[in-house]
């Protein structure tokens, strides 16, 4: 497994980074977003959304190669593993299992109560949220989902991608979430999501990424070289692709 050490990058070079690795071997990345950004999975729909309430206040939207629901990317960690399907049970619930692990066992390292959830809640009505109801094997703390991913599959390749909470600002999510009734999603978020701040757990990103670094590179071998990679006309086509509303906005 080759490394990608924690860098904060925009939006667009984030998304086309995942999709540009697949299939080219076993890679970590863990990193940030330039500008807060809202993003939604490839098959969700921008109706569900308020992609005006981002333009109005300059937050970046972005859909991913991933499905899954919206994620308003502010004040986390996102960590991305791109491997192969081979590699993996054909089951999405047993490979997030695989693929989570890590997280769970850095989460436990600095003193969060976090668990698996071993069984799948229904998705709520009112909100587009990632963060509205856990996944088989997804990851909570007292029956709040503190991590929220998704997975994406292509031919050979598997990607997994998520956003680790360290805290929230609560409007924005509200509003980024939905055109109408920002205080019901607000309130169904409240009871759905919670933080690291939220658990009195004050840690620096950076150094939470080393201990997430640690705990893949246990789980799974790993060179602790930075990866460095060279450019070529398929990458910066995605980077095109994920600047573009003809994408963003596609659904």
């Amino acid at each position: 497994m080759k490394f990608f050490k924690y860098e904060v990058f925009p939006y667009f070079f984030n998304m086309a980074m995942d999709e540009w690795l697949m299939g080219k071997g076993e890679f970590l990345r863990l990193y940030g977003w330039e500008n807060p950004t809202l993003s939604y999975g490839r098959n969700q729909r921008v109706g569900t959304l308020n992609i005006d309430y981002c333009r109005k206040n300059k937050f970046n939207y972005v859909r991913r190669p991933s499905g899954g629901r919206a994620v308003f990317h502010e004040f986390e960690l996102t960590y991305s593993f791109v491997s192969f399907r081979s590699k993996f049970p054909e089951s999405i619930y047993e490979s997030y299992k695989i693929i989570s692990s890590p997280i769970l066992k850095a989460l436990k390292k600095i003193g969060v109560n976090a668990e698996f959830y071993k069984i799948k809640k229904s998705k709520n009505f009112y909100t587009a949220s990632c963060f509205d109801a856990p996944n088989l094997y997804e990851i909570g703390v007292n029956g709040k989902k503190i991590v929220g991913s998704a997975q994406w599959r292509k031919r050979d390749a598997i990607l997994q991608h998520g956003s680790i909470l360290f805290s929230w600002d609560k409007e924005h999510w509200a509003q980024s979430h939905s055109k109408e009734n920002s205080e019901k999603v607000l309130e169904v978020l409240e009871d759905s999501m919670i933080t690291l701040s939220d658990v009195g757990v004050d840690i620096g990103v950076k150094e939470f990424a080393n201990i997430l670094k640690k705990e893949f590179f246990d789980c799974f071998s790993g060179d602790f070289e930075d990866y460095n990679f060279d450019r070529d006309k398929e990458f910066y086509e995605l980077l095109e692709k994920y600047k573009s509303d003809e994408w963003n906005l596609i659904k």
